[in-house]
């Protein structure tokens, strides 16, 4: 039975390849000592698309390569815009899908292993489902490579495959600590007061949408606009919209140099209002053109 629902599941990928699916069947091994695969694919969900998985034990991480998806998750709703990852529970009530077009493609994987809800809990994914700080290039490359040992299944795939999550949650904890980088490039304290925490997680989480503004990150802080922004630039340096600034060309700097997304879209996962914008705020902040820097970073890279 398991090997007729392998040879289907094969089939099904070989006539869809954008919508793949793939189970795996961990070992009493594989449970007690590894992270391992439940299940892996990719799919392309359109407008409408909604979805309430049943409840089980395990951990779901979707990956929205295009496109965006909402997820509610203990009665709140969460945006995966292009380029982020969430991280779900599925021992708990969750539902997600997608309002609009264009078509999401979200890449995802069902995994489980003894210390995965123990690192939930360190990554904060019950309180910040979404990352949005990753290294998109390492993170899909391993990505594939798990989807391959899954559906190939070589010699020791179980340890490997066990590798290649620990690299995945690794990455997720990169991103996390990406939130205080741009406090330390500065050269400020990276010790900050709770309202301005809290308003450089709500800017990272949402800096990717171009009508975030002055009034949102205070509401964010819990502090009046006159309190909030004289305390912002006390422990920071810049004010908060400055910080937003930079941090949106950080990010751009990271699209740029580890993927080949289009000037366009790097423009529209940062939140530049449009792409000569982007380019003008760029080149301001850095003295290089998004395209002169990209080339840079390619040429030391070879």
């Amino acid at each position: 039975m398991k090997r007729r629902a392998e040879e289907w599941l094969e089939r099904r990928s070989n006539r869809s390849p954008d919508g793949l699916e793939f189970y795996n069947y961990p070992s009493a091994l594989a449970e007690r000592c590894w992270y391992y695969v439940v299940s892996i694919g990719r799919a392309q969900l359109g407008a409408g698309y909604r979805y309430r998985p049943p409840t089980r034990n395990g951990f779901l991480l979707h990956y929205v390569r295009r496109g965006t998806m909402w997820h509610q998750i203990r009665g709140r709703r969460h945006e995966a815009g292009e380029g982020t990852a969430c991280l779900m529970d599925t021992s708990e009530e969750i539902e997600f899908g997608v309002d609009h077009p264009p078509r999401v493609h979200n890449w995802w994987v069902h995994f489980n292993g003894r210390d995965v809800p123990h690192l939930f809990t360190e990554l904060r994914a019950d309180r910040m489902p979404v990352f949005d700080s990753l290294e998109i290039a390492r993170g899909e490359s391993l990505f594939l490579e798990l989807l391959k040992l899954t559906r190939l299944r070589p010699a020791a795939y179980e340890p490997k495959s066990s590798a290649v999550l620990g690299g995945i949650l690794a990455e997720l904890f990169a991103s996390r600590a990406q939130r205080q980088t741009l406090v330390d490039l500065i050269g400020r304290n990276p010790v900050l007061s709770e309202p301005v925490r809290k308003s450089i997680d709500y800017m990272t989480r949402f800096h990717g949408n171009a009508t975030l503004g002055l009034k949102q990150i205070c509401e964010a802080a819990g502090l009046s606009l006159h309190h909030f922004v004289r305390l912002f630039r006390r422990e920071v340096g810049l004010t908060p919209i400055q910080y937003l600034n930079r941090y949106r060309i950080e990010k751009a700097k990271a699209l740029l140099s580890g993927s080949d997304k289009t000037m366009e879209q790097i423009a529209r996962l940062v939140g530049a209002s449009n792409q000569n914008y982007f380019s003008y705020l760029f080149r301001r902040t850095t003295g290089a053109t998004p395209r002169d820097y990209r080339a840079k970073a390619q040429r030391n890279a070879r």
